[in-house]
């Protein structure tokens, strides 16, 4: 949330958001800053549900 209290928008401090997975089927670099559009596909693939064609980033799961 920013200092307006609103929740969605560019600002860092609302699309930096932490992700933690402790599945060994998610792969990404702990060192960098993912696309937060790759969170909804990863749960997704992890709980066995198809993706929607309308999420174009792709999930974290090899």
């Amino acid at each position: 949330m920013n200092a307006d209290g609103h929740h969605a928008g560019n600002q860092p401090c609302l699309r930096a958001v932490p992700f933690y997975s402790f599945s060994e089927q998610v792969h990404a670099d702990e060192k960098l800053v993912l696309d937060q559009g790759a969170i909804a596909p990863t749960i997704l693939n992890l709980i066995g549900i198809d993706t929607p064609e309308s999420m174009i980033v792709p999930a974290l799961v090899k």
